[in-house]
C-alpha cells in the first residue's frame, strides 16, 4: 500500500520546525501526525529520526544499508544544504513544477 507524506517546514533564524502527517490516499486518514515543536538546528537529524518514525509507523523494518543511507549526511554544512534545496526548488520551478529524475 501506498501513503502520502505532508508537511510544513518552519525556520527561524537557524532554528528548524517540523510537522509531518502520513495519509492513506485511499480513504484519506492521517494515519500519523507528528508535529516537531523542538524548533532544533540540526537538520540532518531532524530528517533521521522523521524517516526512521516513518519507518516504525509503517511496520517496515530498515536493513542495515537502509539505516545507513538515512543517516547519511551529503554535508555537514547546513548552510550548503539550503542553497542546495533552493537550487532544486528553482530547478523545480522552471520545469513547470515538473520533477526532474537523474543529474
Amino acid at each position: 500500500m501506498a501513503f502520502v507524506l505532508t508537511g510544513t517546514v518552519s525556520r527561524v533564524d537557524q532554528k528548524v520546525g517540523i510537522t509531518g502527517t502520513l495519509i492513506n490516499p485511499r480513504t484519506d486518514e492521517a494515519i500519523w501526525n507528528k508535529p516537531d515543536d523542538k524548533n532544533r538546528t540540526d537538520i540532518f537529524a531532524i530528517q533521521a529520526e522523521l524517516a526512521q518514525a516513518i519507518a516504525g509507523e509503517l511496520k517496515t523494518v530498515l536493513s542495515s544499508a537502509e539505516k545507513k543511507l538515512v543517516e547519511r549526511r551529503a554535508t555537514e554544512d547546513p548552510l550548503a544544504y539550503d542553497f542546495f534545496l533552493k537550487a532544486r526548488a528553482e530547478r523545480y520551478r522552471a520545469a513547470g513544477g515538473r520533477a526532474h529524475h537523474g543529474g
